[in-house]
């Protein structure tokens, strides 16, 4: 099954994997784990943001 979603903590908490796009590339694919980390995040958006374990997934808190 594929979803679409642009909400990335429910994608975090109910993917088996993302695959997240910039500029109609793919730029990352793997687990949540994987991608939902500040790294790859900054990457795809250019921006820090905070990620922290919540309930064991991986969740974006806030923008900085």
């Amino acid at each position: 099954m594929v979803i679409v979603l642009h909400y990335i903590n429910q994608a975090g908490s109910h993917a088996d994997r993302i695959v997240a796009l910039k500029g109609g590339q793919v730029v990352a694919n793997g687990t949540p784990m994987e991608i939902l980390t500040l790294p790859t995040l900054l990457g795809i958006f250019g921006f820090e943001m905070r990620v922290e374990m919540i309930d064991g997934y991986p969740t974006l808190l806030h923008f900085r």
